[in-house]
């Protein structure tokens, strides 16, 4: 990377201004090395050894001069991010949960070990919750969370995955005692 110094002297050496840009800067050297003949003198071959020089230099480091505004800083540009990001976050966040909602419930929702419950559309209890393994081994060999639970009428239990008795089955509620 050249100083600004040494970049100005490469300037000066091309004949462009400061606040040139790269297309003013090839287009500069290209009418300048044209200017020397195909069979230059020694003189001639030296000038185009520094043209080339300066080109080269200018061509690996030079940066295009920004266009920044008066209140335009690094610190301005930070804190917009910041602000973009927060924004983004704000309405992104909300978004996900609402996508993802079921499968969320699904994960909160717990249902106790001794918890009567039926089919969401029948009234008759399906039966009770005797325990819960976070890891039961399905005919299929993957092993999914699944409830324990004891048939109403008989002496049967069947493994229902999670899934299963949170979204098909809710909890049957108490009779009331009836007061007296």
């Amino acid at each position: 990377m050249t100083t600004g110094l040494s970049q100005q002297r490469y300037l000066d050496i091309l004949g462009v201004k400061r606040d040139a840009s790269m297309d003013e800067i090839h287009t500069a050297y290209y009418l300048l090395i044209e200017k020397y003949a195909h069979n230059p003198t020694e003189d001639e071959a030296d000038e185009q050894l520094k043209l080339q020089h300066a080109y080269n230099i200018l061509c690996r480091s030079y940066e295009e001069p920004e266009q920044k505004s008066p209140g335009d800083s690094p610190e301005r540009d930070s804190k917009l991010g910041l602000k973009i990001a927060a924004g983004l976050l704000v309405v992104c966040i909300p978004a996900i949960i609402a996508m993802n909602f079921s499968a969320l419930k699904l994960r909160m929702t717990e249902i106790d070990p001794g918890t009567v419950v039926r089919l969401k559309d029948s009234n008759a209890p399906y039966g009770t919750v005797l325990r819960f393994d976070p890891a039961h081994k399905f005919h299929t060999g993957e092993p999914l969370p699944a409830y324990e639970i004891h048939l109403r009428g008989g002496d049967e239990t069947v493994w229902l995955s999670k899934r299963v008795v949170v979204k098909g089955m809710v909890p049957v509620k108490p009779a009331r005692p009836v007061k007296r």
